[in-house]
């Protein structure tokens, strides 16, 4: 099941996306290795870099298959609908590769 992290100000995707069946936390909340993280640009650059050191963290203090972790995709999720997120997290990009 794909894990995702969100920014506590896009706090209201998250029932849309657990509804998907992706299994979702807020940022406070993770307690082990996302696969996607998804938060607001609006927000301060100091909120982004704490959030990236609990990651950093989280992986470090947990023990997972290096060959099944693919990292963990960073999207900004600001003025982005739920569909759009999808595709963005079902092909790991932002854009159908031309």
């Amino acid at each position: 099941m794909t894990s995702i992290a969100l920014s506590r100000s896009l706090n209201r995707l998250k029932q849309p996306l657990e509804n998907l069946g992706y299994e979702v936390f807020i940022e406070d909340e993770i307690v082990k290795p996302v696969d996607i993280f998804i938060y607001s640009n609006s927000e301060n650059l100091h909120s982004l870099q704490s959030t990236m050191q609990v990651l950093n963290s989280t992986f470090s203090s947990n023990i997972i298959d290096p060959s099944e972790y693919r990292g963990t995709l960073l999207i900004d999720g600001s003025n982005k609908s739920v569909e759009e997120l999808q595709y963005i997290i079902r092909n790991r990009a932002y854009s159908p590769i031309l």
